[in-house]
């Protein structure tokens, strides 16, 4: 399976500000009696499913073979995809949103780029061979924010790709296009022995974390 997963990365919100032209009662108003203001219902946060964003994040690369599944694996829980390509690969942000880490610091994860696209998804990019982004950018969806490589606990070359809601990591595949894949062939050193080329999904002799 993989190394430990990364610390909660969610940074706090900033703090309220009062709205703009908003004032205090003052003090010795005359003749008006003071009214109170009526209280709203609490808003709660719309729901959403990873249903609503199937199809909306883009593959984070242009071209490789899904090497490992999401999913149970050697006994253990596999967070995320392994996708199998050369060094030097551009990795690319499945959508828009801000870097809130990029460095080597997460253990077994070796250079790694994490992005949040809103308040409850983010997405991971591990085993990369340079970093292309650092904290506090901001990235639109196909932006290159790494070059994919074999860091850390890594048998071979790939990006480890992880989905996160909150603090879960869930199945890529929910939130990325089906039946239009970027993966129906496979080229270079990192898929020469990989079978007849199909779609994403087949698991041929390659790159995969330890």
């Amino acid at each position: 399976g993989h190394a430990a997963a990364p610390g909660k990365t969610a940074t706090s919100a900033p703090g309220a500000t009062s709205a703009p032209g908003s004032t205090t009662a003052q003090s010795g108003a005359t003749g008006a009696k003071a009214t109170k203001p009526k209280k709203s219902p609490a808003q709660a946060l719309p729901s959403t499913t990873p249903e609503q964003y199937a199809g909306s994040y883009r593959w984070p690369l242009d071209a490789g073979i899904v090497s490992s599944e999401y999913g149970e694996r050697w006994g253990k829980m596999h967070k995320g995809l392994d996708i199998a390509a050369d060094v030097g690969e551009p990795v690319y942000a499945v959508a828009g949103g801000d870097v809130i880490y990029a460095g080597d610091g997460l253990r077994g994860y070796g250079n790694v780029v994490i992005v949040r696209h809103d308040r409850r998804y983010t997405s991971l990019y591990a085993h990369n061979s340079e970093l292309k982004v650092k904290r506090g950018d901001q990235v639109k969806q196909g932006d290159l924010v790494a070059l994919l490589g074999s860091t850390g606990h890594s048998t071979g070359p790939h990006v480890h790709f992880e989905i996160r809601d909150g603090d879960s990591a869930v199945s890529p595949r929910t939130l990325l296009p089906k039946g239009k894949l970027a993966f129906a062939g496979c080229e270079g050193e990192a898929c020469a022995a990989a079978p007849q080329p199909r779609l994403a999904g087949l698991v041929p002799r390659g790159g995969g974390t330890r």
